[in-house]
């Protein structure tokens, strides 16, 4: 699979909520097509979550300013304890696993991938 830091925000929150297997082919390449609509879905879904959970996978995942974070980053820019931290990645991680969450993300991620095949 491709180095993590050269993946984008979107991709990186998608193969934490679904999986290696389900976000990333069999030559590493993304499984879902990461277009405007998409990146959209996933800010819409975000907003849904509790402030402070918001605010760590924003900052984590490199929403803010491109770059990934580790969890002990992330707990110092947010001023809360790795920990701490940690326990509110899980949530929030858990949270968008939920299909009401999830199945959004990926029916428009994936139809936006054949979309992208078909050429249409």
């Amino acid at each position: 699979m491709n180095d993590p830091k050269t993946l984008t925000p979107e991709l990186r929150l998608l193969i934490d909520i679904f999986g290696p297997k389900a976000a990333v082919t069999d030559n590493g390449e993304a499984a879902f097509a990461i277009n405007k609509a998409v990146k959209l879905k996933i800010r819409e879904v975000l907003e849904t979550l509790p402030e402070g959970q918001e605010k760590l996978i924003l900052y984590k995942y490199g929403f803010l300013d491109g770059a990934s974070h580790t969890l002990a980053e992330t707990a110092s820019h947010l001023g809360i304890s790795p920990d701490e931290a940690k326990k509110m990645e899980a949530l929030a991680l858990r949270t968008l696993r939920y299909p009401s969450h999830s199945i959004p993300i990926k029916q428009l991620a994936l139809a936006s991938q054949l979309r992208d095949i078909s050429g249409t």
